[in-house]
């Protein structure tokens, strides 16, 4: 076991988004029954996790993200929440980000520059979310209403921009648990 930090490369959410997130998630905890809710300050989406690292690695990833050509900064849509796993048992609840080719551009020029750095290739298929809520805490609970999800996210569509992602360190016994190690603009 390594007791190197673990790191990822995503995108922040706005506060004024996170803070409607956190009213999604209050919504929900009649219904699920999680061991983790994630907190307003580390809500982000995902583009590489990068796990176990060396200063020296991450600083070799960062010099080679900052040579990229990046695109222009753009609008993401955040449009209802979501699960991962079983259906009365998920082990994610999530809130869905709509794809955009920006998005997908920056995903791919991070996977090649991370792969071309030492780290693995992700095979899964990208789905841009954030997390509200993981890792499902009673085995004999299970949800209670499958159509409460549309209910409490039904009508609300949420637009931010995005102008930078960052590399975030994760400390899992802080809070916020993730801090920017590295800042990547955008093209304005």
């Amino acid at each position: 076991m390594t007791n190197l930090p673990h790191y990822f490369i995503g995108i922040p959410v706005p506060t004024k988004v996170a803070e409607e997130l956190i009213d999604w998630q209050e919504r929900l905890k009649p219904h699920v029954d999680y061991r983790i809710w994630v907190a307003k300050a580390d809500f982000h989406i995902t583009l590489k996790f990068l796990g176990p690292c060396s200063d020296e690695k991450i600083d070799q990833l960062t010099k080679s993200i900052l040579n990229l050509d990046l695109p222009e900064s753009f609008d993401l849509k955040v449009d209802g929440i979501r699960f991962f796993g079983k259906k009365i048992q998920p082990r994610v609840t999530y809130a869905h980000v709509e794809g955009h080719p920006r998005l997908d551009l920056i995903k791919q020029l991070i996977e090649k520059s991370a792969v071309k750095n030492g780290f693995e290739m992700e095979n899964r298929p990208y789905r841009p979310h954030i997390t509200l809520a993981k890792k499902w805490k009673d085995q004999s609970m299970s949800l209670t209403n499958p159509l409460s999800s549309e209910l409490i996210s039904r009508g609300s569509v949420y637009r931010f921009s995005v102008d930078h992602f960052n590399i975030y360190q994760i400390n899992l016994n802080q809070k916020p648990k993730y801090q920017v190690i590295q800042s990547f603009q955008l093209k304005t």
